[in-house]
């Protein structure tokens, strides 16, 4: 029989770690976002639930929200560019679970991006049914 193994806090957080995601606003201006921290990653899913994606940035930007609001604000700044924003962000921080697709034609695609997905049902591509994904 194993040996149950007993880890540090310090230890979880140190494998959850993943790089911070850095927006190039001006030559003088980056923000630097951190990955959300659990209680943030609640806020994330209660926006999704409701569709409040207002809720959802807050939640991937945290201290940046007031700067974020305000460049999404900007006259000619499409609402897509927030859209895109939570995707570039959620894919960097590793929140979408990969969704493997059938081809027409029988090949496989695995795509964790949302447009990525929706690009592949266009084509006519369908996802895999009764193949258990891992992680």
């Amino acid at each position: 029989m194993a040996e149950k193994q007993t880890k540090r806090w310090d230890q979880y957080v140190e494998e959850a770690r993943i790089p911070p995601f850095e927006i190039v606003v001006s030559d003088e201006e980056t923000l630097v976002i951190e990955a959300p921290t659990g209680v943030a990653l609640e806020r994330y899913a209660e926006g999704a639930r409701k569709g409040d994606l207002a809720l959802v940035m807050w939640a991937l930007v945290g201290d940046h929200w007031d700067r974020i609001r305000e460049l999404l604000g900007k006259p000619g700044t499409s609402h897509k560019a927030m859209r895109n924003l939570i995707e570039d962000l959620c894919d960097h921080f590793q929140l979408y679970e990969p969704v493997t697709f059938v081809g027409p034609s029988g090949g496989k695609k695995t795509v964790t991006r949302p447009t990525e997905m929706q690009r592949l049902v266009d084509m006519g591509w369908r996802p895999a049914m009764g193949e258990a994904q891992s992680s």
